[in-house]
């Protein structure tokens, strides 16, 4: 059993020491690079669920896309059922494109404009060999269909995406998601461009899909609301500039964060109390917005941002570890184990960003 401190203990899926960065050409020639990603280790139970949560920029949605192959990493390698995706034969590799589905952030930007619903959702089958011919493609099509919401069948099956709402175009592109009974599912700010009154249904349809058919995914999303709602008995990594810098079951770290950046993105979740006279709470934060070249930061990347930041967060990059109140629950910050009293003691009047 690997040591937590160094990987997030699950077993269908393994990212190991991934880093990432993105390179760009010079007008006078020659290229830099972007580093998103630092050393993320982490692993995924079949059937769970593991929630990435941060600001924009932090390399969740990187991550996620490395962890269904649409991103090649760097450095560090990805393994699924025991092994890794660069030494799979064509045919498990093929296995393994059908096991891990993406759903992306828009859904209008990711479905073929010029394709019907049924043409959308039978292209995998044909694709895959799934469906022998166009009456099982077509009833497999009305089966996905139903299984969405999106009922009766006749009135979506030949509709185009202009011709669907926001919600109804994001129940195909779940739809599409299951086509292949994937094993994996990541989903990527799933329901961040739907409205307000639509996202409860759609998280309680992923979580249905997750009971009825042992769908594991990876739930990327900036909101804790969000994810405290669709990872609740499941685990949460909180991310921050590439860095996974607290990591434990959702509840815990929702009821008991340790890391000062945990704190300030639970604290910019709006509080639904008509009756609550101070709306624009303060956030404990030093500055508001993060820094745009994390690379020159030396030490912990959030010590320019964080009230409680002492000498050593400026001189060396803390370990993920528990911090002795629960082996299961690990935080990347020097004073995990003191930041409570800390936070008593600071005059947030005098130190906290407003939004």
């Amino acid at each position: 059993m690997p040591q937590l401190g160094a990987r997030i203990t699950l077993a269908l899926l393994e990212l190991e020491n991934i880093a990432h960065e993105y390179r760009r050409g010079g007008i006078l020639g020659g290229s830099t690079a972007n580093r998103v990603l630092h050393g993320i280790s982490l692993e995924l139970v079949a059937g769970a669920t593991v929630a990435l949560v941060g600001e924009s920029g932090c390399g969740k949605t990187t991550l996620g896309k490395i962890v269904a192959d649409l991103v090649r990493p760097s450095e560090g390698r990805v393994v699924f059922d025991g092994k890794a995706i660069s030494d799979m034969s064509r045919s498990e590799y093929a296995t393994f494109r059908r096991s891990v589905q993406f759903i992306h952030q828009e859904p209008y930007a990711s479905l073929n404009p010029t394709s019907t619903v049924g043409r959308i959702l039978e292209a995998p089958l044909k694709a895959h060999g799934i469906t022998k011919n166009r009456r099982e493609g077509h009833a497999r099509v009305g089966e996905l269909l139903e299984t969405v919401g999106l009922s009766p069948v006749d009135d979506f099956r030949d509709k185009y995406p202009h011709q669907l709402s926001g919600g109804q175009r994001q129940r195909v592109s779940i739809a599409r998601s299951i086509t292949l009974d994937p094993r994996v599912i990541v989903a990527d700010e799933a329901v961040s461009m739907v409205d307000v009154s639509l996202r409860i249904e759609l998280l309680d349809l992923l979580l249905d899909l997750q009971r009825r058919l042992g769908i594991a995914y990876v739930f990327v999303s900036h909101d804790f609301g969000v994810v405290r709602y669709f990872a609740r008995n499941h685990r949460t990594a909180v991310m921050y500039l590439g860095h996974i810098v607290e990591l434990g079951d959702t509840d815990d770290i929702i009821q008991r964060p340790e890391h000062p950046y945990t704190r300030a993105l639970l604290a910019a979740v709006p509080v639904p109390d008509p009756d609550a006279h101070d709306l624009a709470r303060p956030l404990p934060l030093i500055d508001s917005e993060p820094p745009a070249n994390s690379s020159a930061i030396p030490g912990c990347k959030f010590h320019p941002r964080c009230l409680y930041a002492v000498g050593a967060c400026r001189e060396s990059i803390p370990p993920l570890e528990d911090s002795g109140a629960n082996p299961d629950h690990v935080t990347a910050c020097f004073l995990a184990g003191t930041l409570q009293h800390a936070a008593a003691e600071t005059t947030p009047e005098v130190r906290t960003v407003r939004r």
